[in-house]
């Protein structure tokens, strides 16, 4: 099993969704909400599918061509699939988040432990409105010293460019982050990019051997935890 070396770890970078709330049975709590809006959905998550290996640069360049892929999959003008896409489909995340989700246990206690170490803490999502998802489902986004959004800031995860952009931010080298997440096509290749340490958060005991570290939330808190001071 591959361990975390704790001994280089200046900064974490969190994952939002599914890894600081465990987001089983997300897909189809959104539907419930509104079961007409399953086509529309559908259609978000095949442009976000297409775009991950894109980087547009910049936030705008992002947006338009976001808005553009999915208006003509959806068939409509740009104009109302933004519309849509800003205040229905992200409004209703909003909702499914707060009647659904709770952030995992024991995680002020462990950024009190990080911040006690003198550890960084980062939040980096896959969506946009990060912070109000973070309220949410109760975390405070002032709890974390910095928190980012991959499409405000011109793509999606793993783009390389981000995370390079988010440790000049955070002043600190790759080999000195540890990237937690849920998924190893995402936070794991952002890890691996800038030879950042991964662990992989899971919900059950994994069964394979794996390049990098695995554990479930309660394990990873634990493990923290008990890492020696200085």
């Amino acid at each position: 099993m591959v361990k975390i070396d704790w001994s280089r770890v200046k900064a974490v970078i969190f994952d939002f969704d599914g890894t600081l709330y465990d987001k089983k049975n997300y897909p189809l709590h959104l539907i419930m909400a509104n079961p007409l809006d399953i086509r529309n959905v559908g259609a978000e998550r095949a442009v976000r599918k297409y775009m991950k290996d894109k980087d547009f640069e910049t936030e705008e360049k992002f947006n338009n061509a976001f808005f553009e892929l999915l208006a003509k999959r959806l068939k409509r003008s740009v104009e109302k699939t933004r519309s849509w896409y800003e205040v229905d489909y992200l409004g209703r995340f909003l909702k499914v988040l707060k009647k659904h989700y709770h952030a995992q246990p024991r995680v002020d206690e462990l950024l009190e432990k990080l911040r006690d170490r003198d550890v960084k803490t980062a939040v980096f999502s896959d969506y946009q409105r990060t912070e109000e998802r973070m309220e949410a489902v109760g975390l405070s986004p002032s709890a974390f010293d910095f928190c980012f959004s991959a499409p405000d800031m011109g793509a999606l995860k793993p783009a390389p460019r981000l995370m390079w952009e988010i440790l000049s931010q955070m002043e600190v080298e790759g080999s000195e982050v540890l990237v937690v997440g849920d998924r190893t096509d995402t936070d794991g290749v952002s890890a691996l990019v800038v030879d950042a340490q991964f662990v992989q958060i899971v919900r059950k005991d994994p069964e394979e051997v794996s390049t990098h570290a695995v554990m479930l939330w309660d394990e990873f808190v634990e493990e923290a935890m008990n890492v020696p001071m200085g």
